[in-house]
């Protein structure tokens, strides 16, 4: 009988999303294959301050929370209004130092520990019809480190939760940073 040989195959697997698709959590042997891709996608939105990046990455039905006091949720073209037109002319060097691993813990967010930083030296800040605009007084902004709690599904940010710390996360600490005066009382928008 001679000799037959063995035929050898590699398995290339193209995606293992159909786990997800059947409800099924990822097997624990299974690699992290996605994390470098949202690395760098994380990477990307923290890094920049522009409407074509964000409009990219940030899903349709994209929701930011603030979680601090006073709480407040904006949409995907809130948000991307308030960086663009409000943030980005009156502190044009602002940026936000991001740090993360990028790994998906069980509730489905990744953890993204924020700093924003910049001057105050380009158009006065407005926060909102309720806040007088501060002028711009070349103060160096420095916001405390602020945990963001981050989802992405199917390549797009659907989710960021702003987790509340004392000084707060939001546009008021950045109002109050910049020497904006908040009221005892904050109206609702």
């Amino acid at each position: 009988m001679p000799h037959q040989r063995q035929r050898r195959s590699t398995l290339q697997v193209v995606s293992w999303s159909f786990f997800k698709k059947l409800g099924l959590e990822k097997p624990s042997w299974l690699p992290d294959f996605g994390r470098p891709r949202r690395q760098r996608l994380l990477e990307r939105f923290f890094g920049s301050i522009d409407r074509p990046t964000y409009e990219e990455l940030l899903a349709q039905n994209f929701v930011m929370v603030e979680e601090s006091d006073p709480h407040r949720t904006f949409s995907k073209q809130e948000l991307i209004d308030f960086m663009c037109n409000r943030v980005a002319p009156a502190i044009p060097d602002f940026s936000w130092t991001a740090a993360t691993d990028a790994l998906v813990a069980k509730d489905g967010y990744m953890i993204v520990l924020v700093q924003a930083t910049g001057h105050h030296n380009g158009a006065p800040l407005n926060v909102g019809p309720a806040f007088p605009p501060v002028p711009p007084s070349g103060a160096r902004v420095k916001l405390p480190p602020a945990v963001k709690k981050v989802k992405i599904e199917d390549g797009k940010i659907t989710e960021i939760r702003a987790v509340g710390g004392k000084e707060g996360t939001g546009p008021l600490a950045l109002y109050k940073a910049v020497g904006g005066v908040v009221p005892e009382k904050i109206p609702k928008e």
